[in-house]
């Protein structure tokens, strides 16, 4: 019997932390793995697509350290609904500023600032 299964693909991103506590991306660094190739393979700017039902893992490597593992699982699921969620909240904030020049009327400034919370 064959399965047909609709290609799809799911982007990795790697990032490096530091001794000092900093992080910094890694693109175009690391070397991406793949636990089972004939499921799912991972080129090499982090792009895995899949290839047949099953679970494959998912690491980077990069000068002798590895990442962590993530788990992914590929199904032949396809969409039925859908949700939507709040992913950033923005508030805008106006300032206004009164600039006086001794020589002329006062003239006014009008700034916007966004705050992400």
């Amino acid at each position: 019997m064959l399965l047909f299964i609709v290609v799809a693909k799911l982007s990795f991103a790697a990032e490096g932390i530091y001794s000092d506590g900093s992080t910094s991306p890694l693109i175009n660094k690391v070397t991406w793995h793949s636990s089972a190739i004939d499921i799912a393979k991972i080129d090499d700017k982090g792009i895995l697509t899949g290839i047949a039902i099953g679970t494959v893992e998912v690491k980077a490597s990069y000068e002798g350290i590895e990442s962590n593992i993530i788990n992914v699982r590929i199904t032949d699921a396809i969409l039925t609904s859908m949700n939507i969620s709040v992913r950033n909240h923005y508030h805008l904030t106006l300032l206004f500023i009164v600039v006086v020049n001794c020589h002329s009327l006062p003239k006014a400034f009008t700034a916007m600032a966004l705050h992400r919370h």
